[in-house]
């Protein structure tokens, strides 16, 4: 679909004698060194720059510019063939301002957040991973009035007292699939691929909050791949004023 869809833009540009725009176009994802030549001679293809000239040989330009949808499909997969899905999830409030109340739960899931970026790094395994995030939610979530002691003290090992109010996990891999498969009790290693993704949700305050950025794990931590799009309650205000 992709490559059909890149066809139709090149062969749209030719149509209509754009060829240095396409030139440019290619240029921008391409491995071409020689642009002097022009993207076309470069990559092999010396005859096209005729086609573009005398537009009548149709058959001609079709089949050089799918060997040109080509090679940029063999150059994408090598530079991006590490990540193939991205997702990402702000909460906003609908009339630009956040409540007392709505910030301050807001704050609680960036700081589980936050926390959560700081632990995930090779040789932790997901298992464990959640249940230290697990810790720190029980912690903020006394703090934010969702639970008290004595709701900790009598919790269920198995389904634990801030499980009310995060009932899933906190990351998943994320590859050639949005949700892709990956195991949850070896250590995670560098070069892995996942979301952060802790959410609060309160239904008797009718209220749900999640923060979700995706995170490339190298051999001293991670890399937040979302780190330029606004994530705290003021940024978000800031920009919804604009």
């Amino acid at each position: 679909q992709l490559d059909a869809k890149l066809k139709k833009r090149i062969e749209s540009m030719l149509d209509n004698g754009l060829a240095d725009e396409a030139e440019a176009f290619l240029k921008e994802f391409g491995d071409i060194q020689e642009k002097q030549k022009g993207v076309f001679q470069a990559i092999g293809f010396r005859e096209l720059s005729e086609v573009i000239a005398d537009r009548k040989d149709a058959t001609k330009r079709s089949k050089c510019v799918d060997q040109l949808v080509i090679k940029h499909r063999q150059y994408v997969k090598s530079q991006i063939k590490w990540i193939k899905n991205r997702i990402l999830t702000r909460t906003v409030p609908v009339n630009g301002k956040f409540t007392k109340r709505q910030k301050e739960v807001y704050n609680a899931c960036l700081h589980l957040h936050k926390y959560a970026a700081s632990i995930l790094k090779p040789g932790i395994s997901i298992v464990d991973y959640t249940d230290k995030v697990g810790e720190e939610a029980t912690k903020i979530f006394q703090k934010i009035g969702l639970i008290t002691k004595a709701d900790v003290k009598n919790e269920d090992p198995e389904n634990r007292a801030y499980r009310n109010y995060l009932y899933h996990g906190i990351s998943h891999h994320l590859g050639i699939d949005v949700h892709d498969v990956g195991t949850r009790t070896e250590p995670v290693k560098a070069g892995m691929v996942f979301t952060i993704e802790p959410g609060i949700y309160i239904e008797e305050e009718q209220m749900g909050i999640r923060i979700e950025n995706n995170f490339w794990i190298n051999k001293n931590g991670n890399i937040d791949l979302m780190k330029n799009i606004p994530i705290t309650a003021e940024d978000i205000e800031r920009l919804m004023k604009k």
